[in-house]
């Protein structure tokens, strides 16, 4: 079959040949990270997720709040809801092999999706020309994966939104995640689709992955990409010890920050534009949201 441009620079991201690790690499990683968190001795179970790690590096502030349970439940709204359902047609796409064409997918998507009781009381709200255009979007998106990734071959073993836990001294620190798209046997590239512009964090929820599937799996994936669907780009990393290393000191970093909080420190709250998404807003000193607003 012959291959869009790129698509073809997809293929050769895939096929590139991995970095190489000593024997007992992963036995060692994983004795040094638990050793660290160990020495924290954390008082209570920490769970923690690319989601959570990036609000530690946002705020404190943040994080503590997400710790604590007081984030409000997911509320869908227009953007979230036409990627959630364009990664649910493109799931769909992987599992059928590309026989069945982009509306009917992100249809059987949506039908799927709008099991949820939050989702479909989303949906009824809107006028018919609003979910013409967000099934529009939702049809641009898959249209988008498709020029990026080329028909995956069943050896790649495609596995879309793998879930993934690892836990740590006996269950006191979890890890969790779940990749978008995850190629190989046994698993070696976890893939994010994103929308919109490149992030620092993209890169290092990447990082994240290739910790949790070192840890999993008993073996370092080859690397990790993000495929920013806008605009055809795809961001890859190899996965070298180095790489782990930089992870591994993320998770440290967060599981002590959350014990020395649960032990009475005060948050280092640090204002951004995220302030605006933190249930703490409206009684934070620095934030950047005004009191009542917008």
């Amino acid at each position: 079959m012959e291959l869009a441009p790129v698509q073809s620079r997809t293929v050769e991201v895939l096929r590139r040949p991995p970095a190489t690790f000593p024997d007992d690499f992963v036995a060692d990683l994983r004795a040094d990270l638990e050793r660290r968190l160990e020495e924290i001795d954390p008082p209570s179970r920490v769970v923690l997720s690319k989601g959570r790690l990036n609000l530690l590096a946002r705020c404190e502030g943040s994080f503590a709040a997400d710790l604590a349970g007081e984030r409000e439940a997911f509320a869908h709204r227009r953007d979230t809801t036409v990627g959630s359902i364009a990664h649910r047609a493109a799931q769909a796409d992987v599992a059928r092999h590309r026989e069945a064409e982009p509306r009917e997918l992100v249809g059987y998507a949506l039908d799927k999706m709008l099991e949820d009781r939050a989702l479909a009381l989303f949906w009824a709200d809107l006028s018919g020309i609003e979910r013409s255009e967000l099934l529009a979007a939702a049809v641009r998106q898959l249209v988008l994966f498709r020029e990026m990734f080329p028909p995956l071959d069943p050896s790649w073993q495609p596995l879309p939104e793998l879930p993934m836990t690892v836990r740590l001294l006996d269950g006191r620190v979890i890890l969790r995640g779940r990749p978008d798209l995850v190629l190989g046997i046994p698993p070696q590239l976890p893939i994010d689709l994103k929308t919109g512009d490149p992030r620092p964090e993209h890169a290092e929820d990447g990082r994240f992955y290739a910790l949790m599937m070192t840890l999993m799996f008993q073996r370092p994936p080859v690397r990790v990409a993000t495929a920013y669907l806008d605009s055809l780009e795809l961001a890859p990393e190899e996965v070298e010890p180095r790489m782990l290393a930089r992870a591994v000191d993320r998770v440290v970093r967060a599981v002590a920050a959350a014990a020395e909080l649960e032990h009475g420190r005060d948050p280092e709250l640090t204002p951004g534009r995220y302030c605006a998404w933190c249930p703490r807003s409206q009684t934070c000193p620095v934030a950047l949201v005004p009191i009542g607003g917008d």
